[in-house]
């Protein structure tokens, strides 16, 4: 596949609001990571409400050195959210993360919902798959939601 790449990103103010993600994580990401061979993570804390704007570095990880690369940022926290403002990065194939687990993210609203209805006590072995069996062995881990005609708990 492609890699993607900031290299071309406008100079500006971004919000995140995606089911990636909303915000950079704090914690650093492994090369080859976030669709980008570079992945682009904050190397602080994000600022209070009370800080108003701040300077970040966000370092892309490339080999060993997860900071040989990096890129200075603006960050400002509005309450439920946060804004960045962003520079195209350094490589084409450098990206700005995004992430989603509960330590960055409110699982009550950054969840993958679980609608199948094979999923219920009342199907048998494959009674409700056509035949097929059926596992969760592809989820990726995350924080997930069960909303379906078999119920929607455990």
């Amino acid at each position: 596949g492609t890699w993607m790449g900031d290299v071309n990103l406008a100079v500006g103010w971004y919000r995140f609001n995606s089911s990636g993600g909303w915000k950079i994580p704090e914690t650093d990401v492994p090369k080859d990571h976030c669709s980008g061979k570079y992945p682009g993570w904050l190397n602080g804390p994000h600022p209070s409400v009370g800080d108003g704007e701040v300077t970040r570095t966000v370092c892309f990880t490339k080999d060993e050195n997860l900071c040989e690369k990096h890129q200075e940022i603006r960050v400002k926290n509005c309450t439920s959210y946060f804004v960045y403002q962003l520079w195209p990065s350094h490589d084409e194939d450098a990206v700005y993360c995004t992430a989603t687990d509960s330590a960055l993210g409110d699982p009550c609203v950054t969840h993958t919902v679980l609608d199948q209805p094979w999923r219920s006590t009342d199907c048998s072995h494959t009674k409700c798959s056509d035949g097929t069996e059926m596992g969760d062995r592809n989820l990726a881990e995350g924080w997930y939601r069960f909303s379906s005609s078999g119920g929607w708990k455990i």
